[in-house]
């Protein structure tokens, strides 16, 4: 049941991933910034998903179209939750998802962020330590305490 639930998820977000790469970016609503980070929340979570189901980054590489010149925002960073997804196969399918939301939401709102995972990943896992894979207003309190922690004031 669990793993025709992650097809489904998978299908469901591939489908709209390619329709959200294909159309033109405009992040000028609260709207618009906000459905973008959600797919991008859920691919985050799917991914890590898949992760610990045994899908190799490749297999999910080979989902995605390839990157071209005028490639849309969220195209490449479908790209870096594959590859972060592996190169930070301790944060879990809660921390992660969060994560990303959150730098979404900066970079569309043009707001500071951390200068990259690597910097805050000790402070998520200590989130995760703390609140598993418990969704909670504190479990992402510390997130975003952890984030603000490591961004810079100038980018």
């Amino acid at each position: 049941m669990r793993t025709t639930l992650i097809k489904h998820s998978l299908l469901l977000t591939t489908i709209s991933l390619l329709g959200a790469c294909a159309s033109e970016e405009r992040f000028n609503t609260a709207r618009a910034i906000n459905e973008e980070c959600q797919v991008e929340m859920q691919a985050a979570r799917t991914a890590v998903q898949l992760r610990d189901k045994g899908k190799t980054k490749a297999d999910m590489q080979k989902q995605l179209p390839p990157i071209e010149p005028g490639s849309s925002r969220l195209l490449k960073s479908l790209y870096e939750i594959v590859t972060e997804t592996y190169q930070f196969s301790s944060l879990n399918e809660v921390v992660y998802p969060t994560y990303r939301f959150e730098l979404c939401m900066r970079q569309l709102q043009d707001k500071p962020y951390p200068a990259s995972l690597a910097v805050i990943e000790q402070p998520l896992l200590n989130c995760q330590a703390q609140y598993a894979l418990q969704r909670s207003e504190q479990s992402t309190a510390c997130i975003l305490q952890a984030m603000d922690q490591f961004t810079p004031h100038n980018r």
